[in-house]
């Protein structure tokens, strides 16, 4: 699938990713960087197929913070519990915020554990994504 954003005559893919497998679909984009994070979380977050991998997706994204924009992170965690709340048919507004406070401890946890800054590895990101949706069952 494709999908293209704001487009100009010259277009770059961006593949979003799925960890641990192929990415989870591209998107063009007339940004060479690519797209902001956030728009590429929203993406990520735009459908319910394949959830762990939509989840992991957006947890790796999530863990790029910007030390300008410090309630991006806060933003962003809330965008997961909606979505979380699609998700679970039966799933309260306060579980969900329950289990997105929890994606979003756990990422500062791994971030602060690496303290490269880099964006937390796939395989914490998935164990993180495995855990929230265990919750939510």
């Amino acid at each position: 699938m494709n999908v293209g954003l704001a487009m100009s005559e010259e277009a770059y893919v961006q593949a979003l990713p799925a960890p641990g497998e192929a990415a989870l679909f591209e998107v063009l984009t007339s940004e060479p960087d690519g797209m902001s994070l956030p728009n590429a979380r929203g993406l990520v977050l735009d459908g319910h197929e394949a959830p762990h991998a939509r989840l992991s997706a957006a947890i790796m994204l999530l863990s790029h913070p910007d030390p300008a924009k410090p309630w991006l992170e806060r933003h962003e965690t809330q965008g997961t519990v909606e979505w979380l709340r699609w998700l679970g048919i039966d799933l309260s507004r306060a579980r969900a915020e329950e289990i997105g406070l929890e994606v979003l401890r756990l990422v500062r946890a791994a971030r602060e554990a690496d303290a490269s800054g880099s964006p937390i590895p796939p395989d914490i990101a998935d164990h993180i994504a495995s855990g929230a949706l265990r919750e939510i069952d």
